[in-house]
C-alpha cells in the first residue's frame, strides 16, 4: 500500500495603492498541498450493515461517518482520520500499520483498528474496549 502526493503551486499578481498613490506589486503565492486519500479511506466510503444487528448501519462519507439505527440517525456527524496509530494513542506500544487505524475527533476521541477491509467487508476492533464489530457493505 502507498501514498501519493501532489503539489500544487498558484501564484498571482496583484496591484496594490500605497496612500501617496503609488502601486507597488504584490505577489501572492498560495500552496496547497493535496494528499490522494489512502486505499482504505476509499475502500471505507459508503454505507455498512452491522452483522449481528442488521438495524444498525454506519455511513462513511468523506472523512466523516454518521450512525444509524433502522434508517434513522443516531447521533451527529463524527469527524474522522485513518492513521498510523491513534491519535488518543490508544494503540499499543509501538504498533504502527499504515492506514490502519480510524481516530474520531470531538466530544469522543475513540480509535478502531481496521481488521479487515475489502469491497464487501469490514471487521473493526474498538481499542480500550476489545469490541469487534463486523460489517458488510450495502
Amino acid at each position: 500500500m502507498f501514498v501519493l502526493i501532489a503539489c500544487k503551486n498558484n501564484s498571482e499578481s496583484t496591484s496594490l495603492t500605497e496612500k501617496d498613490g503609488t502601486e507597488i506589486e504584490n505577489n501572492i503565492s498560495e500552496k496547497t498541498t493535496e494528499k490522494n486519500p489512502s486505499e482504505n479511506l476509499v475502500l471505507l466510503q459508503g454505507t455498512w450493515r452491522n452483522v449481528l444487528d442488521p438495524l444498525s448501519t454506519i455511513v462513511f462519507e468523506g472523512n466523516t461517518s454518521q450512525n444509524l439505527y433502522d434508517g434513522l440517525e443516531t447521533g451527529k456527524t463524527i469527524l474522522f482520520t485513518i492513521d498510523s496509530t491513534c491519535k488518543n494513542g490508544s494503540n499499543p506500544a509501538g504498533s504502527e500499520e499504515v492506514d490502519k487505524y480510524i481516530s474520531t475527533t470531538g466530544s469522543a476521541e475513540e480509535c478502531y483498528y481496521i481488521v479487515t477491509l475489502d469491497e464487501e467487508n469490514l471487521v473493526m476492533s474498538f481499542l480500550g474496549k476489545g469490541n469487534t464489530l463486523t460489517f458488510k457493505k450495502i
